[in-house]
């Protein structure tokens, strides 16, 4: 039930960031481009798209050769058999995953949150501490803007909450009767956290063209490097900080 609660909440989050991208953003202090700098920012462009190495792999539809076994499993000191999985619902994806070293500890945690639960003493535990496999997800798509449109723009207050009561009417006008009801009364507010989590980005420097992480879900870096979007999703360490040093390692051993 969970699952397809954030699922149609991930629906609608993607039809408001849709609805957004359309609007117009300017920089008040940001200085008059003349003709020649604008030639040059569209030959960088047009370099950079045509430069992309993983390009190569959406197009040939083999995400999963875009690491191989070996650089994966000496990056992450993998002893166990590692796994890749392709799938493509819309989106090439690559799920690596594997047993991790403290397999036995964390099956010996999973049982007693399954003990505490049965007995109505379940405490707070996150997604990451609940997993007995370890894994991430490398996910490619075409992106037709620019570096500099690829981070969000951060919302004012009062943007967002212009953000939030538009979202409540789409989801009027566009979920169907069995979506409602999924939501129930918990959906406005789950949603409403979902859009402040995704207005929460945090600019990464030194990555790909521009790059950013997303705080929905359980996290992910979004990285562009030439037309392509690649966002890592990292289900490797206990903490979310922790997570995302390891989807900027994965980026890098990717884009060397």
């Amino acid at each position: 039930m969970k699952v397809k609660l954030l699922s149609v909440l991930s629906l609608l989050l993607i039809l408001v960031s849709c609805d957004n991208s359309s609007d117009s953003t300017t920089t008040p202090n940001s200085a008059p481009k003349t003709q020649n700098s604008e030639v040059s920012e569209m030959t960088t462009e047009i370099q950079s798209k045509s430069n992309s190495k993983i390009g190569s792999f959406l197009q040939a539809g083999k995400i999963c050769e875009i690491l191989s076994a070996d650089e994966v499993k000496t990056a992450f000191n993998i002893q166990s058999e590692l796994r890749a999985e392709e799938s493509n619902y819309g989106t090439l994806t690559c799920s690596y995953s594997w047993e991790p070293e403290d397999i036995e500890e964390r099956r010996t945690r999973f049982l007693s949150n399954m003990q505490n639960a049965a007995s109505g003493n379940a405490g707070k535990t996150s997604m990451r501490e609940k997993l007995l496999d370890v894994n991430f997800t490398v996910a490619l798509s075409e992106y037709s803007g620019t570096a500099k449109t690829f981070v969000p723009v951060k919302l004012s207050e009062e943007q967002l909450q212009q953000q939030i009561e538009r979202a409540k009417e789409q989801a009027a006008k566009r979920l169907t009767d069995k979506q409602k009801e999924i939501l129930g009364d918990s959906g406005a507010s789950m949603m409403e956290s979902m859009l402040r989590k995704n207005n929460n980005n945090l600019e990464v420097e030194g990555i790909g063209d521009a790059a950013y992480w997303s705080h929905v879900g359980q996290g992910s870096l979004h990285v562009l490097s030439g037309n392509i979007n690649m966002i890592i999703s990292p289900m490797i360490a206990r903490t979310m900080e922790e997570d995302i040093d390891n989807a900027k390692s994965i980026a890098q051993l990717i884009l060397k």
